[in-house]
């Protein structure tokens, strides 16, 4: 049994959800892996590059619209890449300090 829920990219193209945070340092390669609060359930995704490049500046608590684009080539190589597109629909809600 794994620790992990990962979300197909494959079957599921969008996730709609809120992106509650990340593992670090995880299984042998010591990748990073999202976190995200759907409504059907917690999901995990690989911290691809452009997923960290997309959530660099995105809080944690933000309600997003993730979109798989598929695999693409980088401009200046042959090499592949996931590329994703991200929708930022609510911002984090901020506690109120109690006086």
């Amino acid at each position: 049994m794994s620790l992990f829920n990962f979300w197909n990219w494959d079957k599921n193209k969008e996730m709609v959800g809120i992106l509650k945070g990340q593992f670090k340092a995880v299984g042998q390669f010591k990748k990073n892996v999202f976190i995200f609060e759907t409504d059907e359930g917690i999901y995990h995704s690989w911290s691809y590059v452009q997923l960290m490049n997309l959530f660099h500046d995105v809080p944690f608590g933000t309600k997003i619209k993730l979109k798989y684009l598929g695999m693409e080539k980088m401009p200046d190589s042959p090499r592949l890449f996931k590329n994703f597109e991200v929708e930022i629909l609510e911002p984090p809600v901020k506690k109120e300090k109690k006086q």
